[in-house]
């Protein structure tokens, strides 16, 4: 589990710039490590032969913020998408929205698309890539990636598939 932190944590760029004057809602970067995510596959993924449309639907909290107007600190999202997946690699796209947990902010929706690539070590980790397209940072990229570290390969070879995963998650905001 270890190496998969590592793995993910280098995965994401760690972008930080210092600033003098105060930062407002549109002010990025904004970075959240540390935080959980699970998602559910219908129809289940499989080792091969997975449809070609298959629905992900994810839900997460970020974990520990860093951001520059100190109020963007903490929040949950949640993604929905459709695309060709199976156990090993794949893609999808769709949209999402951060729900900021600090009052007077506004959620960020977002689009996104996403890959999975499989690691010599055998973990997965899934990025996530797409633009804030209303909300706060709207105009904005974002950038997940999530370690999959609960992968059930016997259920990838059943009939039912692979219907949940889960693991930890970092999000930024450039």
């Amino acid at each position: 589990m270890a190496r998969a932190w590592v793995a993910l944590v280098a995965t994401v760029p760690l972008v930080l710039a210092g600033t003098t004057t105060a930062a407002s809602a549109d002010t990025a970067p904004v970075t959240c490590a540390a935080g959980a995510q699970s998602s559910t596959y219908n129809p289940g993924l499989r080792l091969v032969f997975t449809p070609p449309n298959v629905h992900v639907h994810t839900e997460g909290n970020l974990g520990v913020c860093v951001a520059l107007d100190f109020v963007h600190t903490a929040g949950t999202f949640e993604l929905d998408g459709t695309g060709p997946l199976s156990c090993l690699d794949g893609g999808s796209g769709g949209t999402g929205r951060i729900d900021w947990a600090a009052p007077g902010t506004n959620d960020s929706h977002f689009t996104y698309t996403g890959l999975i690539v499989l690691r010599p070590d055998g973990v997965s980790v899934i990025t996530e890539t797409g633009q804030i397209t209303s909300g706060d940072y709207a105009g904005h990229t974002l950038v997940m990636a999530k370690v999959v570290a609960s992968v059930n390969l016997v259920a990838c070879l059943t009939p039912q598939g692979l219907t949940q995963t889960s693991g930890p998650v970092n999000v930024v905001i450039l």
